[in-house]
């Protein structure tokens, strides 16, 4: 079994020093992770490009990171990003220590607040899934179907193969959008032109004024994103593998779900080639649960984690790889034995070790541990080989 550690490098710079100071997170910083992954058995890194909206790479295509509230905080991925490409550092890096660098895109994600929307939705705000009545926009979810969101990605995409050193992407479906929509009220948005035109074609019906199929609705919904993979595998070869990230519900992308409901059709994704590798449960705690005031949508049964081997089966079958999201970090609180005062939330050193010898036991081929910013301040290293110190 593989293991990956998941860098979100805008995390690491926030909770690094002032630039100038030893402990800002700057091209020597990421050097050592990089140099310390391979010391310690890693095989790959995912390197979060997504800062929700914007990018924290040079890109032409996204919108750059610039700055964002607060400023005490963000002003220091500004100095970054003013000084150097984090992704251009860590694609030179990596290679040198035997490391294999993904990158990691997070496709339904161009809004948070603090100034962290994407150029694209602010001037296309109508690709964006929109209300049944035509007068809301689910803020910074795009919609799949429209040929342009599509074109758009795709354009990302080539820019960092034609650009970086790469030896894959991670797509995640997982958003932060969903956290600055105040409703929850299931199927709000997804109303968009391209899916109500092909539900008319299809079926006959206006599904913005006549009664219809939820369902039949929610697989045209899905059949977006499955044809932004097609598209996407045309554009980088065969040559380039793609992993996508879901969660464990068909129908769920989190924090975009139940105000959009979409069937996440990896079926069809392993069926074409579409995908080199599915990620599973990506985004959500397979300890369970997960936060108590979201009305148990996101939590799972930790059984379902045993269940993954078979019912992904067809993953195997197509001799394509499974893999398995473990979020290292206690995010809510629901582990009552502490990890290291005033350090990230995290679960206890021997919880994660028990649990990496489980998933090794029931032979995913990755293990994604989510994230570096817990591995390095907590020294996390050996508990991801399944060992307690």
């Amino acid at each position: 079994m593989d293991r990956t550690l998941n860098v979100d490098y805008y995390d690491l710079v926030l909770r690094g020093g002032e630039p100038g100071s030893p402990e800002f997170y700057d091209e020597r910083r990421i050097e050592e992770l990089l140099r310390r992954c391979r010391e310690e058995g890693i095989q790959r890194v995912l390197w979060r490009l997504s800062v929700c909206g914007k990018e924290a790479y040079h890109s032409k295509v996204r919108t750059p990171f610039d700055w964002a509230e607060p400023r005490a905080d963000n002003d220091k991925m500004t100095a970054v990003m003013q000084r150097f490409d984090p992704l251009a550092v860590a694609s030179e890096l990596a290679p040198r220590y035997g490391l294999k660098l993904y990158p990691w895109i997070t496709l339904l994600d161009d809004y948070y607040s603090g100034n962290l929307e994407s150029g694209f939705v602010v001037a296309h705000p109508g690709y964006q899934f929109v209300s049944r009545d035509g007068t809301r926009h689910f803020r910074g979810a795009l919609c799949y179907n429209y040929p342009e969101v599509r074109a758009h990605r795709v354009a990302q995409l080539k820019e960092i193969v034609d650009g970086y050193r790469v030896d894959g992407f991670y797509l995640c479906t997982r958003s932060h959008a969903g956290e600055c929509e105040p409703s929850y009220l299931p199927d709000s948005f997804g109303y968009n032109q391209p899916v109500v035109e092909e539900y008319r074609l299809r079926y006959g019906v206006d599904i913005r004024l006549a009664p219809f199929d939820f369902r039949k609705w929610y697989e045209i919904l899905g059949e977006g994103l499955t044809q932004f993979l097609r598209e996407a595998r045309q554009a980088l070869g065969r040559q380039m593998p793609i992993a996508v990230g879901i969660m464990r519900h068909p129908l769920m992308v989190r924090h975009v779900y139940p105000r959009v409901k979409m069937v996440v059709d990896w079926p069809a994704w392993i069926a074409e080639g579409l995908v080199d590798e599915l990620v599973t449960f990506a985004g959500e705690d397979i300890l369970g649960p997960d936060r108590p005031d979201l009305y148990g949508l996101f939590d799972i049964d930790p059984i379902w984690v045993d269940e993954a081997p078979q019912y992904y089966a067809a993953v195997r079958r197509a001799n394509r790889s499974h893999s398995i999201w473990f979020r290292l970090s206690d995010w809510f609180g629901v582990w009552p034995e502490p990890a290291v005062p005033n350090a990230p939330r995290t679960k206890p050193g021997r919880v994660i070790a028990e649990t990496t010898r489980r998933l090794s036991d029931l032979g995913f081929d990755d293990i994604l541990f989510h994230e570096a910013e817990n591995v390095e301040s907590l020294g996390l290293w050996p508990y991801l080989r399944g060992e307690i110190p």
